[in-house]
């Protein structure tokens, strides 16, 4: 995805289009991580695994880009009910 690197004071900033933004849940005062890796700038949501997220911070991230089918396994290990 194509974007343009503004003017920001004596720094640089890149314009995040809106809906990357909606995708990972961004808002002013996010914060990203910037890694530089094989030639490539990579941006990436900060996660502080620090500090304890909750089940509804969890919740608002699941889109339909990163939520997955359900998992069977075909065996029961236990007593629960198949």
């Amino acid at each position: 995805m194509k974007t343009q690197i503004q003017a920001f004071g004596e720094n640089m900033c890149i314009i995040i289009p809106t809906e990357v933004t909606k995708e990972f849940n961004l808002q002013i005062g996010s914060d990203v991580e910037i890694d530089v890796l094989n030639n490539k700038i990579e941006i990436s949501k900060y996660y502080n695994l620090k500090r304890e997220i909750s089940l509804d911070e969890m919740l608002q991230n699941i889109n339909e880009n990163n939520i997955h089918d359900e998992i069977k396994t075909n065996f029961v290990l236990g007593n629960e009910i198949c």
